[in-house]
């Protein structure tokens, strides 16, 4: 079975600087592949290119530590779902 790979972010291939995916496994192995050149690298975890590679992955936006403030609905009616239309009658195949 196929081991799950996260998406870390875009940094610029090293051989044409087109912007490829990083991606990192469970082990921490840092892998890419370029359209643009064909060019496949991978880093293992602690290797020089593994910091090289994650030093060129952008900063994440710094977002504040407050939560974002709960709304609720106006009206209690606003909450509830449209009530089931009824059913239709069967169309084309499964007509009788």
């Amino acid at each position: 079975m196929a081991e799950l790979k996260t998406k870390l972010g875009r940094v610029p291939c090293p051989c044409c600087s087109t912007p490829v995916v990083l991606r990192s496994n469970a082990a921490g192995t840092l892998s890419f592949t370029c359209d643009e050149c064909d060019l496949s690298a991978f880093a293992k975890k602690g290797a020089a290119a593994q910091k090289m590679l994650t030093a060129k992955l952008p900063a994440p936006p710094k977002t504040d530590d407050k939560p974002a403030p709960k709304t609720e609905p106006a009206d209690e009616t606003q909450a509830r779902k449209p009530a089931a239309s009824k059913p239709r009658a069967a169309v084309g195949f499964f007509s009788a």
